[in-house]
């Protein structure tokens, strides 16, 4: 009896190990594809010139001390890497294999739980696998990213915590993207909170949603009032993030046109702003240019995604009330902080629209797969 038990327990701990062997081996085939793709063929179309810089290691770079103190330790960074491995190609690959081990790290002892329809359209996205295999920022920050929403998942379902992936994570996502972190700060802070709350109020969806419209009402409040206050501050922050499109994103996609000159014209765009900061070109665009008709493809299903997965994020916090809370007052608000973030980022140019989500993809898609995974391993180890 017991023999039989041991073996039943060894076959179940092996089938997971199994399929995250598989696992480790597609992310990285699929990676470097997509980086000898986006490196030979995309490159031609759409350069990466951050990566040019980051790669330079001549005198006429930018010398350290004329760009932002982030831009300077990335540019450090790559430098080192390109000493170290000499060719371009190198350095990207070499960055498309750590990413894909971080991918795999996040997944490999829940992809047996998995909802792997949900888990392979967000990892199989073009421009995600290109961004994140590739020299830049974006390679870091969604390595960093990737470590924050690991922890998040952990606190909560009462895993142990990994301190060095954390912190390593924190670093690079406050460093790189600190804007960004303020959404993935927000869900770790409240996920330390809901793991030490012992209250029952918080099993409720209607409670929690009661308590979040609260807080929206009370937070719109405030920063109205803030707005009035320091508006001289954003209204300059808004013209900043305009010029700094229009100086250096170059070329016939940017949107001139957008009526951009007060806090009331953010108020304004926001309908469509926020759905094309994710889908990147409008349709109208792509009329205009029909080369970019798989971009906005891959943006109109990025944005049904990850519609789809916040629902079914929603259902699973009114399925399971212990993870309730984290869910409608953690999950839901920093998807409202992201989407509020990212919009005037992809709001005056489509190409940095595509660009600038990346940063979002942990937040949007891999948290709830990996937490809904989490949750549904529990609860078949509770039923046995």
């Amino acid at each position: 009896m017991i023999d039989s038990c041991i073996d039943r327990a060894s076959r179940e701990i092996s089938i997971p190990r199994l399929f995250s062997s598989r696992l480790f081996w597609i992310i990285l085939s699929l990676k470097l594809f997509i980086t000898l793709f986006a490196f030979f063929i995309y490159s031609t179309y759409t350069p990466f010139v951050d990566a040019a810089l980051y790669l330079c290691t001549n005198s006429s770079c930018p010398p350290n001390g004329v760009v932002p103190f982030r831009t300077d330790f990335v540019i450090i960074l790559f430098k080192l890497l390109k000493q170290t491995l000499h060719s371009d190609l190198a350095v990207h690959i070499f960055v498309s294999s750590v990413l894909a081990y971080f991918l795999w790290d996040v997944f490999k002892n829940n992809y047996y739980y998995l909802n792997k329809l949900l888990l392979w359209g967000a990892l199989c996205l073009p421009h995600f696998l290109i961004w994140s295999g590739m020299v830049g920022k974006e390679a870091l920050a969604i390595a960093g990213f990737l470590w924050v929403i690991r922890a998040c998942v952990d606190i909560t379902v009462k895993n142990p915590l990994k301190l060095f992936p954390l912190a390593m994570g924190l670093f690079l996502s406050v460093m790189i993207r600190p804007h960004y972190a303020i959404a993935y700060a927000y869900l770790f802070l409240l996920s330390l909170v809901f793991s030490k709350a012992k209250f029952d109020v918080f099993k409720s969806t209607k409670h929690n949603v009661v308590c979040l419209l609260v807080c929206v009402f009370i937070g719109s409040l405030v920063f109205s009032a803030l707005c009035e206050r320091y508006s001289t501050y954003l209204l300059n922050l808004m013209h900043a993030i305009k010029f700094k499109f229009f100086l250096y994103q170059g070329g016939r996609a940017n949107r001139l046109d957008i009526v951009w000159e007060n806090f009331s014209d953010v108020i304004a765009n926001l309908w469509w702003g926020i759905p094309m900061s994710i889908v990147g070109p409008t349709w109208h665009e792509t009329l205009a240019r029909p080369f970019i008709l798989p971009a906005f493809l891959e943006g109109v299903f990025a944005l049904g995604l990850f519609v789809f997965i916040f629902f079914k994020m929603i259902k699973c916090a009114m399925d399971n009330p212990n993870y309730n809370a984290i869910i409608i007052l953690g999950f839901v608000p920093a998807i409202l902080f992201g989407l509020l973030i990212n919009y005037p980022f992809g709001l005056f140019n489509p190409g940095s629209a595509i660009r600038y989500k990346q940063s979002l993809a942990p937040l949007f898609y891999f948290y709830p797969i990996l937490l809904m995974s989490e949750i549904k391993m529990k609860s078949l180890l509770r039923h046995h």
